[in-house]
Protein backbone atom coordinates (compact mmCIF):
# COMPACT_ATOMS: atom_id res chain seq x y z
CA UNK A 1 0.00 0.00 0.00
CA UNK A 2 1.46 3.54 -0.72
CA UNK A 3 1.79 6.04 1.56
CA UNK A 4 -1.14 8.10 0.33
CA UNK A 5 -3.23 5.05 1.37
CA UNK A 6 -2.58 4.65 4.55
CA UNK A 7 -4.87 5.01 7.10
CA UNK A 8 -4.32 6.85 10.39
CA UNK A 9 -5.79 4.16 13.26
CA UNK A 10 -6.31 4.04 17.64
CA UNK A 11 -5.86 1.20 18.95
CA UNK A 12 -9.94 0.44 19.11
CA UNK A 13 -10.30 1.35 15.29
CA UNK A 14 -7.15 -1.12 14.36
CA UNK A 15 -8.43 -3.61 16.53
CA UNK A 16 -12.32 -3.41 14.61
CA UNK A 17 -9.97 -3.09 11.35
CA UNK A 18 -8.39 -6.46 12.29
CA UNK A 19 -11.48 -7.84 13.46
CA UNK A 20 -13.33 -7.18 10.49
CA UNK A 21 -10.15 -8.58 8.21
CA UNK A 22 -10.03 -12.15 9.83
CA UNK A 23 -13.90 -12.37 9.74
CA UNK A 24 -12.99 -12.23 6.17
CA UNK A 25 -11.05 -15.05 6.71
CA UNK A 26 -13.51 -16.59 9.13
CA UNK A 27 -11.47 -16.60 12.09
CA UNK A 28 -12.11 -15.04 14.83
CA UNK A 29 -9.55 -12.08 15.92
CA UNK A 30 -10.84 -12.26 19.40
CA UNK A 31 -9.70 -16.09 20.06
CA UNK A 32 -5.64 -14.64 19.62
CA UNK A 33 -3.49 -14.30 22.63
CA UNK A 34 -3.92 -11.08 24.13
CA UNK A 35 -0.07 -10.32 23.68
CA UNK A 36 -1.07 -11.49 19.85
CA UNK A 37 -3.80 -8.87 19.39
CA UNK A 38 -1.74 -6.18 21.47
CA UNK A 39 1.15 -6.08 19.05
CA UNK A 40 -0.66 -6.45 15.86
CA UNK A 41 -3.19 -3.36 16.98
CA UNK A 42 -0.30 -1.30 17.87
CA UNK A 43 1.79 -2.25 14.86
CA UNK A 44 -1.90 -1.29 12.81
CA UNK A 45 -1.73 2.16 15.11
CA UNK A 46 2.21 2.17 13.77
CA UNK A 47 1.96 1.60 10.08
CA UNK A 48 -1.29 2.22 9.09
CA UNK A 49 -1.69 -0.91 6.77
CA UNK A 50 -4.13 -3.79 8.16
CA UNK A 51 -3.77 -5.95 5.59
CA UNK A 52 0.53 -5.92 6.14
CA UNK A 53 -0.83 -7.43 9.75
CA UNK A 54 -3.01 -10.21 9.09
CA UNK A 55 -0.74 -10.90 6.21
CA UNK A 56 2.48 -11.31 8.60
CA UNK A 57 0.17 -13.42 11.37
CA UNK A 58 -0.73 -15.69 8.80
CA UNK A 59 2.40 -16.21 7.53
CA UNK A 60 4.04 -17.01 10.87
CA UNK A 61 0.92 -19.38 11.50
CA UNK A 62 1.50 -21.53 8.27
CA UNK A 63 5.40 -21.66 9.52
CA UNK A 64 4.20 -22.77 12.84
CA UNK A 65 1.94 -25.09 11.31
CA UNK A 66 5.13 -26.66 9.25
CA UNK A 67 6.32 -28.18 12.22
CA UNK A 68 4.55 -31.58 14.06
CA UNK A 69 4.11 -29.71 17.14
CA UNK A 70 0.56 -30.01 19.27
CA UNK A 71 -2.09 -27.12 18.72
CA UNK A 72 -0.83 -25.87 22.57
CA UNK A 73 2.61 -25.67 20.82
CA UNK A 74 1.94 -23.75 18.15
CA UNK A 75 -0.19 -21.15 20.11
CA UNK A 76 2.59 -20.83 22.62
CA UNK A 77 5.01 -20.25 19.60
CA UNK A 78 2.66 -17.84 18.23
CA UNK A 79 2.59 -16.00 21.32
CA UNK A 80 6.27 -15.87 21.80
CA UNK A 81 7.26 -14.69 18.25
CA UNK A 82 4.89 -12.21 18.82
CA UNK A 83 6.19 -11.19 22.20
CA UNK A 84 9.36 -11.15 21.08
CA UNK A 85 8.21 -9.11 17.86
CA UNK A 86 6.97 -6.52 20.20
CA UNK A 87 9.52 -6.85 22.33
CA UNK A 88 12.72 -5.65 19.53
CA UNK A 89 10.11 -3.10 17.56
CA UNK A 90 9.12 -1.35 20.96
CA UNK A 91 5.35 -2.24 19.99
CA UNK A 92 5.42 -3.77 24.03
Amino acid sequence: MSEALKLTFDESSARNALAHEFDTLRLAFSSLHPTIRMVMERAVVSTGDVRQQVERFLLVARMADQHDLSDADKRYALEKAYERYGQNTGLI
